[in-house]
């Protein structure tokens, strides 16, 4: 099988808006940070809205490390008026 990038060449990087950072790391001061400074909490990456993430993140950590579920995240969402998905997430 052949490379599957050309040699010399480089992946696109994938840029992540501070909010979506805090939401990847499960940091709630950064995600807190990042909404006083203006991030929109609406905001999307890959068609998937900042809540629909935290709510991923945490039940998926959650479920990997056997510990209780914590929503820190996702509670501080909708308290800045984050609406939430038109359809439940999708079981993986």
């Amino acid at each position: 099988m052949g490379a599957l990038v050309e040699p010399g060449r480089r992946l696109a990087r994938i840029v992540r808006s501070p909010a979506t950072r805090a939401v990847q790391r499960g940091d709630v001061r950064a995600l807190r940070d990042a909404l006083k400074s203006g991030a929109d909490v609406e905001e999307a990456q890959f068609a998937i809205p900042l809540l629909r993430h935290a709510v991923n993140i945490e039940a998926d950590g959650s479920a990997q490390w056997d510990t209780p579920l914590h929503m820190d995240l996702t509670a501080l969402l909708p308290a800045r008026e984050a609406d939430p998905p038109a359809e439940p997430p999708r079981p993986a």
